[in-house]
């Protein structure tokens, strides 16, 4: 294949939704709140890139109890966690570009992927009455920061759930299908990402078909090594070790390499930077709490680890980088915590363990613990992170059940 690219900036006329530009001495309004929350969790707990992946990404002649771009798609994602592990890539979250090629293969467009998102994306219970809580404290500031793609969640962050600002991955399907046009590349680059999907599918189904444990566990291997020989060795793309995208060879042997090189991922460390650099942007009035921060993933490790005040929801990985661990079904019974927060403001060590001590003895929802995170959080906490996670899921799950059905 030609290493002949077109030099021409790829996304240069995206919207900038993820740019972060720190203004000096924060900005000129006064805020009694100011808090970053990552989207899939405190507030939605719908899967929408994987239900669209699994709903598009699945052979002309499919076996209809197979589920193949679930499984591709988190086969892929566990693919790209071993290798980033194998080569020490530092940014977990860095995967979440790579189902551009399967997508433009089967001609998704940035339409259908923001239609699926508010269709499949069931709010968190209790989320739109705790952002009214937030509200209610005065001039509050919440930023949506997530390593989700950015255009579906435009819509549903800014203006359904009521935030202020997005800041997410940059990934447009549209501009990047009209580069390859452009570049001529278009018909070729689909050839080879159609065979190499046939091979997944092929695998995919001797996978889920097969009775020997053995054997589903060779299928498993043989699907993960396709899947990473396609990226690193097909279309040319490695990451270096802050988990930036770069040339597998020094140079890209492919223009979806330079497509999905260009697209800026917002993960953990980018989330943390994110998180970092709310306080500079923005002023507090004197009485207000230091920055606040909320996720739920391991991708939110870091930016919990940076805030002045971490909270970590529904994750077990997430509440051994934060300093506060919630376990509830229902986010509104966060409350008592913020109030809590607001009279110490500060988050020294002793403040955070008065301020855990007070939410519990305010509490009155008994599915509800309020515990301090860290590394050493007992297993018993992290159990019950996972249980509260399955429960609101399932609940999130009948609801979206009941929704329309997504176009195609």
């Amino acid at each position: 294949m030609s290493s002949r690219l077109t030099e021409a900036p790829i996304l240069s006329t995206v919207a900038h939704i993820n740019t972060i530009t720190p203004q000096p001495g924060g900005s000129q309004e006064i805020y009694d709140i100011v808090k970053g929350t990552d989207v899939e969790g405190p507030q939605s707990l719908g899967d929408d890139a994987c239900l669209l992946v699994n709903g598009r990404v699945k052979p002309e002649k499919a076996i209809n109890d197979i589920s193949y771009g679930t499984i591709f798609y988190t086969v892929q994602h566990d693919a790209y966690a071993e290798y980033a592990a194998k080569h020490r890539i530092g940014q977990i979250g860095s995967d979440v570009v790579l189902p551009l090629a399967p997508l433009l293969y089967n001609e998704v467009t940035d339409k259908e992927v923001a239609d699926n998102a508010i269709l499949t994306s069931g709010r968190t219970p209790g989320a739109p009455e705790y952002v009214s809580f937030l509200r209610s404290l005065g001039h509050t500031r919440i930023v949506a920061i997530t390593t989700a793609w950015a255009e579906p969640h435009r819509k549903l962050v800014l203006e359904d759930y009521g935030l202020d600002e997005l800041i997410a991955t940059e990934f447009s399907l549209d501009k990047a299908k009209q580069h390859l046009v452009d570049s001529g590349r278009l018909n070729q680059e689909m050839r080879m990402t159609g065979q190499w999907l046939k091979e997944c599918f092929r695998l995919i189904q001797h996978r889920e078909t097969t009775k020997n444990p053995d054997m589903w566990q060779q299928y498993n291997n043989e699907l993960k090594a396709t899947i990473m020989d396609f990226f690193v060795n097909k279309i040319g793309i490695s990451w270096d070790e802050a988990g930036n995208m770069i040339p597998a060879n020094h140079v890209f042997t492919t223009e979806l390499g330079r497509i999905m090189a260009q697209f800026h991922v917002i993960g953990d460390i980018e989330k943390a930077r994110a998180v970092m650099e709310l306080s500079q942007r923005f002023t507090l009035a004197p009485d207000a709490p230091e920055v606040i921060y909320i996720g739920d993933g391991v991708n939110d490790g870091e930016a919990l680890k940076v805030a002045p005040w971490s909270i970590a929801l529904y994750g077990r990985e997430a509440a051994k980088s934060a300093k506060i661990g919630v376990i509830t079904h229902d986010v509104r019974n966060l409350k008592p915590l913020i109030e809590a927060i607001r009279r110490h403001r500060i988050s020294t060590e002793e403040n955070v363990e008065q301020v855990i001590f007070e939410a519990n003895e305010a509490n009155t929802d008994p599915n509800t613990i309020f515990h301090a995170g860290g590394p050493h959080t007992p297993k018993l906490y992290l159990d019950l992170h996972d249980q509260a996670k399955i429960f609101v899921r399932g609940a999130v799950s009948a609801a979206v059940d009941n929704a329309p059905t997504p176009l195609r």
